[in-house]
């Protein structure tokens, strides 16, 4: 029958064993007392890494960087020597590329009465956005819909050419079947010559959610941002909305407001830490030759409104990790390198082993 060693009690066990091992090999070497690591010190690491402030220690968070803190500062504890970057226990690497609003982001309501939106509270562009700088009056057109079958548009009667559309989220009451996406919106308002498009909505989505592109400027803004940008004509998105409802046609009209947007993308690395640790080997003609004991040290953070905090996966295998480092820096170094790797990113495909493998503090050939 085949034998699994993937789940976390096998694994653990396993580096248990192997541990131990090890350490019989260190005081056999080194004639010096050693201590197999010590249950009530294991149950203490697994309680600081499932702490509450830990988060979950997802990868790339606040929680995820608090847990390899503590690690760094438990292996420099023990005397060991960094394995990481620039002298540091952290070895960095890139989580995920992403693209974030840059500086100069703007939405601004021109004229006498002249206003800036707050770019993440008042409104936001599409992560599909183009970037750039377009301005002109604001066009009403009720909820952006075109739709042949019942024959209902809202750019009948409105020239929108190279000015910027306000279109309610959703759809009327009566047509809630034809309920349009943000694309179809995009799309209609590009095909009509529109140089931008704001969706009025309740909820601001994040960039990821809006990264489909049909190459024109686009945000959602709050319902309360549209009014402030309607309050020179005197209308407010809950009466038009109403009209909308009560006539079941379409409504739009040229505001006579004028307005100005500026979306500016820039792209950020987000970034984690494997935690490694090093024991150089005593012996010279071995010392060169390395035995890595590695576990994972990150956990799925906040999922569904909850924290998961991930004792079984994997603060009890990082404390198996944190305990044998203590014992073998305590029995003094083995003939060979003892590498201690707490790894990042494996919830989220293998990524900090991964990077180790590419990138090890002692050549594989010599591991």
């Amino acid at each position: 029958m085949e034998q699994r060693y993937n789940d976390p009690v096998t694994r653990r066990a396993v580096l248990l064993a192997l541990g131990v091992l090890l350490l019989s090999s260190v005081a056999a070497a080194t004639r010096s007392a050693t201590s197999p690591p010590v249950a009530d010190d294991l149950l203490a690491h697994v309680g600081a890494l499932t702490a509450p402030e830990m988060e979950g220690r997802a990868s790339g968070t606040a929680g995820g960087e608090r847990a390899g803190r503590y690690l760094a500062d438990r292996f420099a504890a023990m005397g060991l020597r960094p394995g990481g970057d620039g002298g540091s226990f952290v070895q960095s690497f890139t989580l995920s590329t992403g693209v974030v609003v840059g500086p100069g982001t703007a939405l601004e309501r021109l004229g006498v009465l002249a206003r800036t939106q707050e770019v993440g509270r008042e409104w936001t562009p599409h992560g599909g956005s183009l970037a750039g700088e377009v301005s002109g009056e604001v066009v009403f057109v009720g909820h952006g819909l075109v739709a042949a079958d019942p024959g209902y548009d809202d750019y009948a009667g409105v020239d929108v050419r190279g000015k910027i559309a306000l279109a309610l989220d959703g759809a009327p009451a009566h047509l809630l079947d034809l309920w349009p996406s943000r694309l179809d919106k995009l799309i209609a308002a590009r095909r009509h010559g529109a140089s931008a498009l704001l969706i009025a909505g309740d909820l601001l989505p994040p960039l990821g959610a809006t990264a489909a592109s049909v190459r024109l400027v686009s945000a959602t803004v709050t319902r309360a941002a549209a009014d402030l940008l309607l309050e020179p004509s005197a209308k407010t998105t809950a009466q038009l909305g109403r009209a909308l409802a009560d006539s079941r046609l379409p409504a739009s009209f040229a505001t006579g407001v004028g307005a100005r947007i500026r979306v500016n993308f820039e792209r950020e690395d987000r970034r984690t830490g494997n935690i490694i640790g090093i024991l150089p080997g005593a012996d010279p003609a071995r010392a060169t030759e390395a035995v890595v004991l590695g576990a994972h040290y990150d956990h799925l953070g906040r999922a569904g409104g909850l924290v998961h905090p991930g004792a079984d996966d994997n603060a009890s295998g990082t404390a198996v990790v944190l305990g044998l480092a203590r014992a073998f820096a305590a029995a003094g170094a083995t003939p060979r390198t003892l590498v201690f790797a707490l790894f990042a990113g494996e919830e989220m495909g293998l990524l900090g082993s991964t990077h180790y493998a590419r990138h090890p503090a002692v050549p594989v050939e010599r591991t």
